[in-house]
C-alpha cells in the first residue's frame, strides 16, 4: 500500500464525515465514487468499506447532534424495524446484480431533492396547502407507510449503500414536518444501525481490507466531528440551503454514472 493510495483513502473517509455531518447522508454517497474512480476499486468492495466507515461518521456525528437536542426517533420505530429486512436483503441481490444505472437513477432523485431543499419554505400554520393535507392522509395509515418505505430504504442502503440517509431525510423533512436539524440528526443515528447492518452483510460476501477501513474512519472521524459541530450552530435556513446545495452536487456525481462509469 503505497502514500497515494493511504492519502486517497483518508481524503475519502473525512469527505464522507463531512457529508454525514452536514447532511445526514451514507458515506457511500462521495467515498464510494472516490474509491471506484480513483483506485479502481470493486464497486460492492467500495461500498461495504464506504458503509464501515459510515459507522463511525455517523456516531461522532450522531452524539453531537444527540447533545444538542436535535433527535426524534420515536415517530419512526417501524421504519427503522423494517429497514433491516430490505438491508438484508438488499446486500445479498447487489451481489447479482448491475447497480451503475440504478444508482445513477438513485442520483438524479438526489439531485431533485437538494433543488427541493432549496426552494421549500416554513409552511407551519398553513393547513390549506397541499402538503399538509398529503400529510393528513399518510397519517391515517402511518404505521403501514412507514413500514414500506423503511423496507425500501433498507433496500437501497443494502443495494447501493447510497440514497438511504436521503431518503429518510426526505420524509422526515417533506412528509413528517421535521425542523431540518432535527431530521438530520434522527437520520444520522438510525444510519448508524442501518451502516452497521449492511456493512457487516457486505463483509460477509465479500471482505473488504481492515487497514482501509482504519485508514477511511480516522479521516471519517474529523469530517464528521467538525462538519457537525458546525451544522448545530448555523440557523434552521442556513443549513437547508447548505443541504440543499451539497444534494444538488452529490445527485450530479451519481447521475454521471449512467453516462460516464
Amino acid at each position: 500500500m503505497d502514500f497515494a493510495t493511504i492519502l486517497i483513502i483518508l481524503i475519502a473517509g473525512i469527505s464522507a464525515g463531512v457529508v454525514t455531518g452536514l447532511v445526514g447522508a451514507s458515506a457511500a454517497i462521495i467515498m464510494g465514487p472516490i474509491l471506484i474512480l480513483l483506485l479502481k476499486m470493486d464497486p460492492y468492495v467500495a461500498i461495504g468499506l464506504s458503509l464501515g466507515t459510515d459507522v463511525v461518521a455517523s456516531i461522532v456525528a450522531g452524539r453531537i447532534y444527540y447533545k444538542n437536542k436535535n433527535v426524534n426517533l420515536n415517530p419512526i420505530l417501524f421504519l427503522i424495524l423494517f429497514s433491516f429486512a430490505g438491508i438484508v436483503l438488499g446486500s445479498y441481490l447487489s451481489t447479482l446484480l448491475p447497480s451503475n444505472d440504478l444508482s445513477g437513477i438513485t442520483g438524479i432523485a438526489i439531485l431533485l431533492t437538494g433543488c427541493l431543499f432549496m426552494l421549500k419554505r416554513k409552511d407551519h400554520g398553513n393547513k390549506s396547502n397541499w402538503l399538509e393535507k398529503f400529510r393528513l392522509k399518510f397519517k391515517k395509515h402511518q404505521i403501514v407507510w412507514l413500514s414500506i418505505i423503511g423496507f425500501i430504504i433498507g433496500l437501497d442502503v443494502g443495494i447501493f449503500g447510497t440514497g438511504g440517509g436521503i431518503v429518510m431525510l426526505f420524509v422526515l423533512v417533506f412528509i413528517l414536518d421535521y425542523e431540518m436539524h432535527v431530521a438530520i440528526g434522527t437520520s444520522i443515528l438510525v444510519m448508524v444501525l442501518m451502516a452497521f447492518s449492511s456493512g457487516v452483510s457486505h463483509f460477509y460476501f465479500e471482505p473488504f481490507s481492515l487497514i482501509f477501513l482504519l485508514i477511511a474512519a480516522i479521516g471519517a472521524f474529523f469530517g464528521a466531528r467538525y462538519s457537525s459541530i458546525f451544522a448545530n450552530h448555523i440557523s434552521e435556513l442556513k443549513l437547508k440551503r447548505i443541504v440543499g446545495v451539497i444534494l444538488i452536487i452529490l445527485g450530479a456525481i451519481l447521475t454521471t454514472k449512467i453516462f460516464f462509469w
